[in-house]
């Protein structure tokens, strides 16, 4: 079994994973980080682990929401006994929520315990009264602090656990071949926020949404040649006016507006 890790710090911008419809029937799930000035949103629907991302800026013209990201997502790619194997992430999904037990996944293994592999939420101040605090999945590998409570990132956290071993969740996209290939791959997802203290543009932390990885194989064979990219659907409120650029120097990529939309 091997693991890395990925650390991922979001200004204004942020991440995603997602997933197909499953053969068994989960209940909605909607969770965000609200407490900046960003506000990330994250929903499960009834036919999968659909995880489907809105990021949106708090204020703009006239004081209301604005977007910036309307679907995000990562792809691992790499070979398994020389077989290229795939999670992919594009509107459609390849991603099965819970972990990979005894190397199956969760909604394969145990699918009447669906409601235990959702998005938890924890926020500075909260106790047992909040459900996600309360049944805290500390057995799938979520964060523990010294004391033995869940462990809270910033002022808010979003954690969850997903997999790429469900053979249900290979989707067949209108943008890519359909791979009929799965990657035995889990994958740990905490993001986590601190509280505003302006809204000013210069008060970083007000304005920076934070999103760690952890991948581990829990298949019997190493995956060679794996390779993590991240694909974004930035939409400012005018949707011919989202603007690329990138930054060498920093390995940083970018996407601006022409229009000042705090005017």
């Amino acid at each position: 079994m091997k693991k890395v890790s990925l650390i991922i710090l979001l200004l204004l911008s942020t991440i995603n994973f997602a997933q197909k419809e499953n053969l068994t029937p989960i209940s909605n799930d909607l969770k965000g980080l609200d407490v900046n000035n960003l506000n990330l949103r994250i929903d499960s629907y009834d036919k999968g682990y659909y995880r489907y991302r809105r990021l949106c800026r708090l204020g703009g013209k006239g004081g209301r929401f604005w977007g910036i990201i309307f679907d995000h997502g990562m792809c691992l790619i790499g070979k398994v006994d020389d077989s290229v194997r795939a999670g992919i992430r594009q509107w459609t999904f390849d991603y099965s929520r819970g972990p990979i037990i005894n190397g199956q996944p969760a909604m394969e293994v145990n699918p009447q315990d669906s409601n235990r592999y959702r998005i938890y939420r924890i926020t500075e101040g909260d106790d047992d009264s909040n459900p996600d605090y309360d049944d805290w999945p500390f057995d799938f590998g979520a964060p523990m602090d010294s004391a033995g409570n869940p462990k809270l990132y910033g002022d808010q956290t979003l954690w969850t656990v997903y997999n790429m071993a469900d053979t249900n969740t290979i989707y067949y996209s209108p943008y890519s071949e359909k791979h009929k290939l799965t990657i035995p791959v889990e994958v740990k997802e905490t993001a986590y926020t601190h509280a505003s203290i302006t809204d000013s543009d210069d008060d970083l932390l007000s304005n920076i949404i934070f999103i760690e990885y952890e991948f581990t194989n829990k298949g019997n064979a190493n995956i060679d040649s794996a390779y993590w990219g991240f694909w974004t659907d930035v939409d400012f409120v005018d949707l011919f006016d989202n603007n690329p650029l990138i930054d060498t120097s920093r390995q940083l990529g970018l996407c601006y507006s022409f229009e000042d939309w705090y005017t």
